[in-house]
C-alpha cells in the first residue's frame, strides 16, 4: 500500500476543501502512483485467485467460459482482471469497460502487447447509462462503492445477462456496524475511503458510500432491488475481499 498512501498525501488540503464544499475531487487529480500503487494491490488477489480459484470454483460458470462466453468486466481500470480471465479462457470474448478514459487506454495497449486485442477490448463507459449483452458473465470487483449509482448500475448488469448468466461482485468483507470495525485494516480502508473513494464520487455526483459502504446486507437489498433472486456468497481466501455470485 506504499505507493498508494503516498500518492494520497498531496490530496489532503483538496480532499479538505471537497468535504466542506461537498463537491468533490476528480480521479485525474491524484497522482499517476496512487493508480499504480491500486494495480499492485489489485494484482495479489488476480493472480493468486481470480483464476485459480474462484472461477474454476463456480462449475457453471467455469464450463460456461470454456467453451466460449462473452463477459464484461465492470470497472476494469487499466484490464488486470479482465486480461487475466482472457488468459485463462481463450474461447471466451471479454471487453472492460470504466469511466477512466486513461485507465481504458492503458489497458488496451497492454492487450495489444499480451497478442489479446481481437477478443479482449475496453470501452470508456458509464454502465449505470447501459450495458450491451447480452452476456453470460459480469465481473464488477472493488468497484461498486465507487459507481455514482450503485442501484442504476446493477439494474444494468441485470438487464445484460442472457438467460442463466451471472453477476460476479467483489467488495470489501466489512462489519454492518461500524462501530464493530476496529482492527488496524479498517483504519487504513476508512483512510482509502475517507481520502479517495468518497471525493471521487461526490465528483461525478454520485452517492459516496466509499471503501466500507456495501457491508454483506447492504449487497443483498441493493441486488434484490435491482431484480436479482440469488445472491450466494462465496469463499474467496483472501482476508478481506468479500465474492458474491448474483443471479437472476
Amino acid at each position: 500500500f506504499h505507493e498508494q498512501i503516498t500518492g494520497l498525501y498531496p490530496m489532503f488540503e483538496p480532499v479538505c476543501a471537497a468535504f466542506r464544499s461537498g463537491d468533490g475531487v476528480a480521479d485525474e487529480q491524484y497522482p499517476d502512483h496512487f493508480d499504480r500503487g491500486l494495480e499492485r494491490a489489485t494484482r495479489i488477489w488476480v493472480d493468486r485467485f481470480l483464476t485459480t480459484m474462484w472461477l474454476p470454483g463456480l462449475p457453471d460458470v467455469h464450463q460456461r467460459l470454456t467453451d466460449g462466453a462473452g463477459v464484461a468486466d465492470v470497472g476494469c481500470g487499466a484490464g488486470l482482471a479482465t486480461r487475466k480471465m482472457a488468459e485463462a479462457y481463450p474461447e471466451s470474448r471479454f471487453v472492460g469497460y470504466d469511466v477512466d478514459t486513461a485507465l481504458i487506454a492503458r489497458a488496451t495497449e497492454a492487450a495489444a502487447q499480451a497478442g489479446l486485442d481481437e477478443r479482449l477490448t475496453f470501452e470508456t463507459r458509464d454502465v449505470t447509462r447501459g450495458l450491451p449483452g447480452p452476456l453470460e458473465l459480469v465481473t464488477c470487483f472493488d468497484v461498486l462503492h465507487d459507481v455514482a449509482d450503485p442501484l442504476a448500475a446493477l439494474r444494468q448488469m441485470r438487464e445484460a445477462l442472457a438467460p442463466g448468466g451471472h453477476l460476479l461482485l467483489g467488495e470489501w468483507a466489512v462489519e454492518d456496524d461500524p462501530d464493530e470495525e476496529v482492527n488496524p485494516l479498517a483504519t487504513l480502508m476508512y483512510g482509502f475511503s475517507v481520502m479517495y473513494c468518497v471525493p471521487t464520487t461526490r465528483a461525478r455526483g454520485g452517492e459516496a458510500r466509499g471503501t466500507l459502504g456495501l457491508p454483506e446486507p447492504e449487497i443483498q437489498a441493493l441486488a434484490h432491488t435491482a431484480g436479482f433472486a440469488k445472491v450466494k456468497t462465496l469463499f474467496t481466501g483472501h482476508p478481506v475481499l468479500g465474492l458474491y455470485l448474483l443471479s437472476p
